[in-house]
């Protein structure tokens, strides 16, 4: 079955449920679920509810799909995302970006747990993202026939918008919730990095570094869409750290900062979108 069709057919599974128009996107990373259970008008879905859907495998993406309304604003939640290392191509890693722009999102916000390479990153931070680096070695939209991409070639001189970066600065001085800001290295995994790689990570120029976020990004700005990131730092990057990383501390850490994030994210969505 052939692309377009699939989504067509999820989508007119998910019109099926709720006729809210979202112009809002947002996708949490790991242990980030909070956000989207106080919208109105909720519509819960599970993934597994979604005919062509990916499955979540990883703990702490619970692999629901929230859609509500938010201070008169639509907005649809991917409680869960995809990766590269669990087998998934990277388009489909990307498929809630192409959902989203059926369900007519203008703005996405995406979220991610990172690991902190600069040295001006805590445990905790949260960490607006101004810039990232791929290196996945893959790009989504390869996978898009030559013939039918439009653009064919894809600037990324501001893959997330300044204004929005800017407004989200000055907001979460606002609410008392600090934000720095970096840029977000992006590897394939499932190998958190050696201490030479965390090394290399620095001296490329990245702030912090995760599994995924990017290709949903490249995505997102190939079919129109402005792109506020936040990365939470999960834990200082592996190497540099004084004991082995694991996916449960991260997801503690997680849960830590789960409402400050929703807090943040629902304020953004108010104010700035």
């Amino acid at each position: 079955m052939d692309w377009e069709k699939r989504l067509e057919e999820t989508l007119a599974e998910i019109r099926k449920r709720s006729d809210l128009s979202p112009s809002i996107g947002v996708i949490l990373g790991t242990g980030l679920s909070h956000f989207g259970e106080n919208l109105n008008q909720l519509t819960e879905l599970s993934y597994s509810d979604l005919p062509h859907f990916p499955d979540a495998m990883v703990p702490g993406h619970p692999g629901r799909l929230l859609i509500g309304e938010w201070k008169g604003r639509g907005v649809v939640v991917f409680q869960g995302r995809f990766h590269y290392y669990e087998g998934y191509s990277s388009l489909e890693v990307t498929y809630p970006v192409w959902v989203m722009k059926g369900m007519g999102v203008r703005v996405m916000v995406v979220t991610t747990a990172a690991g902190g390479v600069s040295s001006v990153l805590d445990v905790g931070d949260l960490m607006l993202i101004k810039d990232h680096i791929n290196l996945l070695g893959i790009n989504p939209l390869l996978e898009i026939p030559f013939e039918k991409r439009e653009p064919r070639f894809l600037d990324l001189s501001r893959p997330y918008d300044k204004e929005l970066l800017q407004r989200s600065k000055r907001l979460g001085k606002m609410l008392n919730i600090p934000c720095k800001t970096g840029v977000l290295g992006a590897v394939p995994g499932p190998c958190y990095e050696t201490p030479a790689e965390t090394k290399s990570l620095k001296r490329l120029g990245i702030d912090a570094v995760c599994m995924s976020t990017v290709p949903e990004v490249i995505v997102a700005n190939y079919l129109g869409f402005k792109v506020l990131g936040i990365a939470v730092i999960s834990n200082v990057a592996s190497g540099t750290a004084h004991h082995r990383i694991s996916h449960e501390e991260i997801l503690d850490v997680m849960e830590s900062r789960k409402e400050i994030l929703a807090t943040f994210i629902e304020e953004v969505c108010r104010q700035l979108v």
